[in-house]
């Protein structure tokens, strides 16, 4: 397993947000062994939430049941990888792919020859793109940070008002939260990082 970066898991790119087993089945009633692919240590979940509120351009809040887990992905990234080690996986660091050519993958680190590849390497996959495959026509790009403070224990998204041609979101952490906003490029009139700033003060003042 290659990763470009010199550290597994940082920066983060993910809302954090895990919804509890029973809430997954509810969702995916044909799932299977779903216990033994969501067991968290206790020591990796940051908080817990029993409810989402859903916040309407018009600021309407539906206050919903719905309980989850929020993660500290940094360590819980860190923790798959020891799982796969365990395994006997072999991680090298700050290592990148360049290229997919007859089961062939050319990397930094040299040819790799292997019968599955599998290209981890999110929504715009350059192994996937590689392989003949296409990349997802929508697209949403998001931005996300850490906020430090007090949150309530609810995470909330919003929809419309906040983050225009898009959605926003404040996921409850153990010492502040996951503040982020999601958008539709051909709804964006501004930079992302610009509208990622005047939401994110609009967010952390509610």
């Amino acid at each position: 397993m290659i990763d470009r970066r010199k550290e597994i898991g940082y920066p983060v790119q993910c809302g954090e947000f895990l919804p509890n087993t029973d809430e997954m089945y509810s969702m995916f009633p044909k799932s299977m062994d779903l216990e033994e692919l969501f067991k968290i240590p206790n020591e990796l979940i940051s908080s817990t939430s029993g409810y989402v509120d859903l916040i309407s351009p018009k600021q309407k809040v539906y206050h919903c049941a719905f309980r989850g887990r929020t993660l500290d992905r940094r360590a819980f990234d860190k923790y798959l990888a020891k799982l796969a080690v365990e395994a006997g996986a072999r991680i090298e660091l700050n290592k990148s792919f360049l290229g997919l050519k007859g089961g062939v993958a050319r990397t930094t680190l040299g040819d790799v020859t292997a019968k599955v590849i599998v290209g981890a390497d999110g929504p715009n996959s350059r192994t996937a793109r590689d392989a003949g495959m296409k990349n997802p026509e929508a697209r949403y790009p998001a931005v996300t940070c850490q906020a430090e403070g007090e949150f309530e224990p609810v995470v909330k998204m919003y929809f419309g008002t906040i983050a225009p041609g898009g959605y926003a979101w404040i996921i409850p952490k153990r010492k502040g939260a996951n503040v982020g906003v999601g958008f539709n490029p051909e709804l964006l009139k501004e930079r992302p990082s610009e509208v990622f700033a005047s939401s994110s003060r609009s967010l952390t003042r509610r």
